[in-house]
């Protein structure tokens, strides 16, 4: 669905994770939503030291922004018919084309206690690395508070005077006190595979989501620059009946007013007239289902 003037939207999701683009592709009819190889370099790109962990993706998700469209640039000029390929891709559809770039991390931090430093969680090394590790490891974050941070970098292919624009998603909970017999129970029902996948070895979109605290609210809020405040989008106060497909658009910032948030950011860099834009959610909920867990 697309409001009344408003141009449908693709998405040029720029990952090697199926899973993100996955995320996206349930917010859009799957053929706007394309897969794009990455052309920059992750391992080059350096952590912020100058901002707190959970806005480091700000920082990143721009990055990789700014090494793939340089890129796009050079391989324009070396090599005239991937340039004319890629224009021919965009002038085909019959709508907006937006490049999207992300970054997230998972940060684990103790709310009672006012001189703990948040951490930012990596995935484990290895199993047993991860069963033993008493700073990093299965018991870290039993009890702790969570956010998933991710930053979203869009360009618009489509409109040579907007300029490229950066929000960030934050899903903030709680995970529930757990101890060794809880985190078995979860390798032996589900595997090793989502352990070692998942920031921290827990992710609120596999198996580990069943140590997360799921009768404390699960909070989101959006932030368009690392000055400002995040603002609460939306509060679900118990979260055990959301399915695993909601909470991956959580996971890798899929979330409908985070993109509509986006677009706008992109809009107002072009200083289009908000006179000539069409009211509503450029991102609309695909389903009624998908709007029982908002609170108003």
């Amino acid at each position: 669905m697309t409001p009344k003037n408003e141009r449908p939207i693709y998405l040029d999701v720029v990952t090697s994770s199926k899973e993100r683009v996955m995320a996206f592709r349930s917010l859009l009819p799957a053929d706007r939503v394309n897969q794009i190889t990455p052309g920059f370099t992750e391992t080059v790109i350096h952590k912020p030291v100058n901002s707190s962990p959970s806005e480091w993706p700000f920082e990143v998700a721009r990055e990789k922004a700014l090494q793939d469209i340089t890129g796009l640039l050079v391989q324009g000029v070396v090599n005239k018919s991937a340039c004319e390929g890629l224009v021919g891709d965009i002038s085909d559809r019959p709508g907006r084309t937006i490049r999207l770039y992300s970054d997230t991390v998972q940060v684990s931090y103790n709310a009672e206690a006012p001189d703990d430093v948040p951490k930012v969680l990596e995935k484990p090394i290895s199993i047993e690395h991860w069963l033993t590790d008493p700073e990093n490891g299965a018991l870290a974050q039993s009890g702790k508070n969570f956010e998933i941070c991710t930053a979203l970098t869009g360009i618009d292919l489509t409109d040579p005077s907007a300029h490229p624009s950066t929000i960030l998603v934050r899903v903030a909970g709680k995970m529930r006190p757990y101890d060794m017999s809880d985190v078995m129970n979860v390798i032996r029902t589900h595997g090793e595979r989502d352990i070692t996948m998942a920031a921290g070895g827990v992710s609120i979109q596999n198996g580990g989501t069943e140590l997360y605290d799921k009768s404390e609210p699960l909070r989101c809020y959006i932030q368009k620059d690392p000055n400002l405040q995040p603002q609460l989008v939306f509060e679900i106060p118990s979260w055990d009946h959301l399915a695993l497909t909601t909470l991956r658009r959580f996971v890798y910032g899929a979330v409908p007013e985070a993109l509509d948030a986006l677009i706008t950011q992109i809009d107002n860099s072009t200083h289009i007239s908000t006179f000539s834009k069409a009211k509503g959610m450029i991102f609309p909920y695909p389903s009624d289902q998908d709007t029982k867990f908002l609170t108003s």
